[in-house]
């Protein structure tokens, strides 16, 4: 796959700057460039994460009235649904490794 990004002149100056002063001389600019598209992700998802975690704290109530249970350490333990089964596990796939 390949990515593209266009930044207007400013950003361009602004990010060989940065590069020349952070980019280790042995790491080329692709894997540099890379790093930090990675990088960013991964930030990304701990505050969606942690968004999300705060929402559950916020509407507890809504969602347990919603078919959600919690477990002692304020994890969500199951999801229940009107199905033949009556219960949807969450599990959590690091654990099963």
């Amino acid at each position: 796959m390949k990515l593209q990004i266009k930044l207007n002149k400013s950003e361009s100056e602004a990010f060989k700057a940065f590069a020349e002063t952070v980019k280790p001389s042995e790491i080329g600019d692709a894997e540099f460039l890379k790093s930090i598209f990675f990088k960013g992700l991964e930030t990304m998802n701990e505050q969606l994460i942690e968004m999300t975690k705060s929402y559950i704290d916020d509407h507890r109530e809504e969602l347990e009235a919603s078919g959600f249970s919690f477990d002692t350490s304020g994890e969500i333990a199951s999801v229940g649904f009107d199905d033949p089964e009556g219960m949807v596990e969450v599990v959590d796939s690091t654990e099963e490794e």
